[in-house]
């Protein structure tokens, strides 16, 4: 997947039953997670989309797709519902959704009274890109803001990053920053095709963030914005790259690095002196507890499916016969993945067993997942990572017991003698081999892929 976007987020500072916490009162990233069901509910209301939405008490979030009986081989699947939440139920600690509307609409944060938690917001725009600087400094140019924006924003370059560089937004810069968002939506308006959903909702965000700044001068609340750092979100992790704590400019370090360096630098953004070892991070996305079968239990949640379906296009009867031939291949997925990890039990005892048995295995590496290293492994337990010696007897079991070795790896303390390799075509003997000879000489692992005719 491509890198996250550098989204800017903000929020006006306030306390409710939603915003619960002194944390997303008044922190953007917080205050965007806490108000995030919310907002996905008032959207669906102000704009549902194809298989997104509000149905009878359900807010569908994701979906799949459903399996049609007798489908033909062009025919199209249906959307099937995924995940969301239960609205009554989300909306219990505040009085229901009447409640959520009339506390909203009475809510000095709310940038638009007739929506929900429109106290927070984004703007998105490629603070590098050529051509939002080069439209920063036209507007700045045409209407004589040079003194404006050097008074009230950092100086950066680009000049979009100093724009979102301190939060709360002080009370001077609040009218600049106004009137150069206003100036930038103007443009964009004039030039582009808002037809279009993306971009419509682009326009829709930019319209907010000047309310918000509205609402920020003129009733005195505090405006805080935070820019994302660049990031990627791939195989169900989010890593956050090395960047300037100050305006969130990326450090100029190659990527992907298990040890970034910890030696301070100046940002070239900015000039801030800072350690791109301390503002890098890789975090596990947890997605659980959305599921709607989870959540409404099978029974209610084929009748919702079936009514969900109808909602969106299907006859009854063939409602009725989506729901049955999905669950079913549902239920086939699951006993497979039941078997499977019954299976990979067994493939686990038989290394324990034949492999590994007897062998002195060396304390885990750190994880480069930082929540990991608070749920180190039992001493008891074998973690698979040896020396040199041990592992060459891995191997060679290995080979006596016909098992592939599919990866291999080296890890070292300072990372200069880092060592993996995948699709091992020849003898994983002779790569262990040659890595000593490189000067390996730390912690080694493997993963060994045991027939499943061995262990049946």
């Amino acid at each position: 997947m491509a890198d996250t976007r550098q989204t800017v987020i903000w929020a006006l500072e306030m306390r409710c039953p939603l915003r619960d916490s002194e944390d997303s009162s008044v922190s953007p990233s917080s205050a965007r997670n806490a108000v995030s069901h919310a907002r996905s509910y008032s959207q669906a209301i102000r704009d549902k989309q194809d298989g997104f939405g509000n149905y009878g008490d359900v807010h569908v979030w994701s979906y799949t797709f459903g399996s049609r009986p007798g489908k033909p081989k062009d025919g199209e699947d249906p959307c099937y519902p995924s995940a969301g939440f239960v609205i009554s139920k989300e909306f219990e600690k505040v009085g229901g959704t009447e409640a959520l509307f009339r506390m909203c609409f009475a809510c000095q944060a709310n940038v638009r009274p007739h929506e929900i938690a429109s106290c927070v917001g984004t703007v998105s725009r490629w603070p590098d890109s050529p051509e939002t600087e080069a439209q920063l400094k036209n507007i700045i140019s045409r209407l004589g803001l040079e003194h404006d924006v050097a008074a009230a924003f950092p100086k950066t370059e680009p000049i979009w990053y100093g724009l979102w560089a301190v939060s709360p937004v002080p009370a001077d810069s609040l009218r600049v920053l106004r009137l150069l968002l206003k100036e930038i939506l103007k443009e964009d308006l004039a030039e582009t095709d808002s037809s279009s959903s993306a971009e419509h909702e682009q326009f829709r965000e930019f319209s907010a963030a000047i309310g918000a700044i509205e609402v920020a001068d003129t009733r005195g609340l505090k405006l805080h914005v935070k820019l994302l750092p660049r990031g990627h979100t791939d195989f169900g992790i989010h890593t956050v790259f090395p960047h300037c704590p100050f305006c969130s400019a990326t450090a100029n370090v190659q990527r992907w690095q298990r040890r970034y360096p910890s030696e301070l630098r100046s940002c070239e953004v900015c000039g801030t002196q800072f350690s791109p070892a301390e503002t890098a991070t890789s975090e596990r996305i947890d997605w659980s507890g959305d599921d709607l079968r989870d959540l409404l239990g099978q029974e209610k949640f084929e009748q919702f499916a079936r009514d969900y379906l109808i909602a969106n296009g299907e006859e009854p009867s063939d409602a009725d016969g989506i729901v049955k031939k999905t669950e079913a291949k549902e239920a086939e997925r699951m006993e497979l993945w039941r078997k499977r990890e019954e299976l990979d039990r067994q493939q686990e005892r038989y290394l324990e067993t034949n492999i590994f048995a007897g062998l002195k295995c060396l304390p885990i590496p750190p994880s480069h997942l930082d929540e990991d290293d608070d749920f180190p492994n039992p001493e008891s337990d074998c973690t698979r990572w040896f020396g040199a010696p041990e592992m060459l007897i891995v191997l060679n079991r290995c080979a006596e017991h016909n098992i592939k070795v599919v990866m291999m790896e080296h890890y070292s303390s300072d990372g200069a003698m880092d060592r993996f390799k995948t699709n091992i075509h020849g003898s994983p003997i002779d790569l262990l081999l040659k890595w000593q000879s490189e000067g390996c000489a730390e912690k080694f692992h493997a993963i060994c892929q045991v027939p499943d005719s061995l262990v049946k």
